[in-house]
């Protein structure tokens, strides 16, 4: 018997696709995955309206300039068939002090979530069930010359069975951002 794994649906253009700018906001906000009190259920095909957080627990900015992040992910098949997604975070930001320098640190080792705001106010969880951590694509420094970036690129990777979640609060993109902004530690 053949495996029923076929679509349910299509994929529809509007005029307001053509109209959506590309990248994404100066700011992205991660948490730890082991923070979650209840896990986002990454089966769904909905936007996840809520993050059910640990007592005490908040989500971290990641401020930076204009078009400094981004994100990306990568379907890869293996040999067998099985398909999975690779997403990659790269947040660009100045740590310019041993408690930012920690931050890059423990970002090697921690599983972590991100989630990021496009410039078109579209916001997605990455990493939302494996986590993401740092990859070996961080990297940071002076430069040689004076306009060289002194920014570290904190490169986030991880392997998810599914897309980045889509996040969308209270119906509008003012309201998911007052709700990440109310939940920063």
């Amino acid at each position: 018997m053949p495996l029923q794994c076929g679509i349910t649906d299509g994929i529809d253009i509007t005029c307001a696709a053509l109209r959506k700018p590309g990248g994404y906001y100066r700011i992205a906000w991660v948490l730890n995955k082991e923070d979650f009190r209840i896990a986002i259920d990454v089966t769904l095909a909905e936007y996840v309206t809520n993050l059910e957080l640990n007592t005490y627990q908040g989500l971290f900015k990641f401020e930076s300039t204009k078009f400094s992040h981004e994100a990306v992910w990568q379907q890869q098949v293996g040999e067998g068939g099985n398909v999975s997604y690779l997403q990659t975070v790269t947040l660009r930001v100045a740590n310019d002090n041993p408690a930012a320098d920690k931050v890059v640190e423990d970002a090697s080792v921690a599983g972590l979530v991100v989630i990021t705001r496009s410039n078109a106010g579209e916001y997605q969880i990455w990493g939302a069930e494996n986590g993401v951590s740092s990859g070996p694509n961080t990297q940071g420094g002076n430069g040689r010359q004076s306009t060289d970036s002194t920014f570290t690129q904190l490169v986030l990777v991880g392997v998810e069975r599914y897309l980045p979640k889509r996040m969308l609060v209270g119906g509008t993109d003012a309201a998911t951002l007052a709700y990440l902004n109310a939940r920063v530690a």
